[in-house]
């Protein structure tokens, strides 16, 4: 899901130039960071049109979609929710995310 080479973002992990697609998942640890000023750094990114986060610790996955330059949020709590991304041909319900997850 991207079109380029690493780069590193700022003091950042390397990155890749143009995706179009970023799916990762946030620990307790880096949560904020991650939702603050890492998701800002990355609405910078030109190509980026879908930005998926996924909880570690409870069931909670965000997709975030650009269209028409305005980001849109949709939210999955549920287990019995499905993550459905067209675009990207992607359909994953959160009992699949987090099958072999224990919630504390």
């Amino acid at each position: 899901m991207f079109n380029g080479s690493p780069v590193l973002f700022e003091g950042l992990a390397a990155t890749f130039v143009n995706p179009i697609a970023i799916l990762e998942v946030f620990s307790s640890a880096t949560e904020n960071f991650d939702r603050g000023t890492k998701f800002w750094r990355y609405r910078k990114i030109e190509s980026l049109q879908i930005y998926v986060t996924v909880a570690e610790d409870y069931p909670e996955v965000m997709l975030h979609e650009r269209h028409e330059g305005c980001w849109i949020l949709t939210e999955f709590k549920n287990l019995a929710d499905s993550v459905e991304i067209p675009s990207l041909g992607i359909s994953l319900s959160l009992a699949e995310i987090y099958e072999d997850v224990a919630f504390p």
